[in-house]
């Protein structure tokens, strides 16, 4: 797994395919507030995941988070 398959908007299957299966993963939700013209507020849960993955070209291990099932941030 390298630099160049972790690209944001990665699909977790995607991910699977390009990296195999991630070492530790961890799922929670997040409240995403939705707003619309006339003042009113909507709270929803949305799903959230990190994933820790071996990178090919390092010691380093990758850090992945996933929203509503794809990559947002890989650190």
């Amino acid at each position: 797994c390298n630099a160049t398959a972790l690209q944001r908007g990665l699909s977790e299957g995607e991910l699977v395919l390009r990296c195999g299966a991630p070492l530790r993963r961890r799922s929670t939700y997040a409240d995403q507030i939705i707003r619309d013209g006339f003042g009113q507020v909507r709270v929803q849960p949305r799903p959230r995941a990190e994933w820790l993955l071996r990178r090919d070209d390092s010691r380093f291990l990758a850090r992945v988070l996933l929203s509503d099932g794809r990559i947002e941030s890989v650190e």
